[in-house]
Parts: C-alpha cells; sequence; structure tokens
C-alpha cells in the first residue's frame, strides 16, 4: 500500500540511498499519497545540489546528518538536523530524517527505561513529521505513563492517518489497542473504532 511504500522511501533517505527512496515516494505518489510527491521533489532537488561542486556550511551539515545516521549516532544526527532546520536550507526531507533520529533516540530512551524523554522526542519527531506510527507509538509511551487520555487521543489521531493512507489493518489495529487499554473512555475509543 501507499503508505508502506512511502515508509520504506524514509528508510532509504535515512540511509542515503536516494535513487530507491525516490522510486517509493514516485510509486507512492502514483497511488495518491500527496506527501510522497513532495518527498520526491525534494529528493530530486537534493540529488541536483549534489551534482554541483560547491561546498557549504549547509552541504557539511548535510553530509554529518548523513553520516550520523548512517552510524545511528541519534544525537549527533538531530543535532545536525536541528541546525539545517533553523537555517531553513532544507525541507521534507531533512523533517523526515531528523524526526526519524528523535524516533530512534526515543525508542532508545524507553528500552532504558525514560518514557518521559522517549515522550519528549517522539513529541518532536510529530511536530517535524506528523505520521501514523509516531502517533501510535506516542500514544503506548503514554499508556506507559498512565496517561491515558493522551493515548487515546493519540491513537485516534494514529487511526485518522492510516485511514488516510487507506491502510485499513494498522488502522484496526491501533483502534483494538484503544479497547484493549481503556474502556472508561468511550467517545475516544468509538471515535478509533469507527475511524
Amino acid at each position: 500500500n501507499a503508505g508502506f511504500i512511502f515508509e520504506r522511501g524514509r528508510m532509504y533517505v535515512q540511509l542515503q540511498r536516494p535513487e530507491p527512496a525516490l522510486a517509493d515516494f514516485d510509486r507512492a505518489a502514483r497511488l495518491g499519497l500527496e506527501s510522497a510527491a513532495k518527498a520526491a521533489r525534494e529528493i530530486r532537488e537534493q540529488m541536483g545540489r549534489r551534482g554541483t561542486q560547491h561546498k557549504d556550511q549547509g552541504q557539511a551539515a548535510h553530509a554529518k546528518l548523513a553520516q550520523s545516521v548512517q552510524s545511528q549516532d541519534w544525537d549527533a544526527a538531530i543535532d545536525a538536523g536541528e541546525r539545517i532546520l533553523k537555517r531553513k536550507q532544507d525541507g521534507e526531507a531533512t523533517l523526515i530524517t531528523t524526526a526519524g533520529a528523535y524516533q530512534r533516540r526515543g525508542l532508545m530512551a524507553y528500552q532504558d527505561g525514560q518514557t518521559e524523554r522517549a515522550i519528549a522526542d517522539y513529541t518532536r519527531a510529530l511536530e517535524l513529521h506528523a505520521e501514523a506510527l509516531g502517533f501510535a507509538v506516542r500514544g503506548a509511551l503514554f499508556v506507559a505513563k498512565d496517561i491515558v487520555d493522551l493515548a487515546l487521543a493519540d491513537w485516534v489521531r494514529a487511526t485518522e492517518l492510516y485511514v488516510e493512507q487507506k491502510d485499513w489493518d494498522a488502522a484496526i489495529n491501533v483502534g483494538e489497542g484503544a479497547l484493549k487499554v481503556d474502556g472508561k473512555h468511550p467517545e475516544a475509543v468509538s471515535q478509533t473504532v469507527n475511524a
């Protein structure tokens, strides 16, 4: 489905493999996913920029971002991505890559028992690039902190995004998760299931 293809393209971006990323973004765009068309344009622009020989701070920051992602140094990737974003030098691809670094650092924080830091990282990731999986995971992190209302709100949003992507299985899975967590919030659960 378009959502899966788009996500695979994002992974190629993070691996600094622009050609297969572009192919996936183009395919997802043909399937009707607007954000994929925008990401494809950004990749084409980046590939065009790579063809030039100009070395400036922006290119150095992009290289640092790519190197940090490749070495899975999420703190450095976040730092480089945020510096690029502050200079407004890049678009969707940098947003996606930086959001991905926040998500991975958040997952590591959760695995280390730092749920609040994980929530903060997922929150920043969602500010940069709102996506269904990010909302679903942050919802689960809220459950871990027994913040059920925020969890259900995130799961409602995740379900809406999955429905927009026509990823029915993911939408149903998130809705079922919401039902298992709390029966005391029928309106939020109903919204999740009926989305």
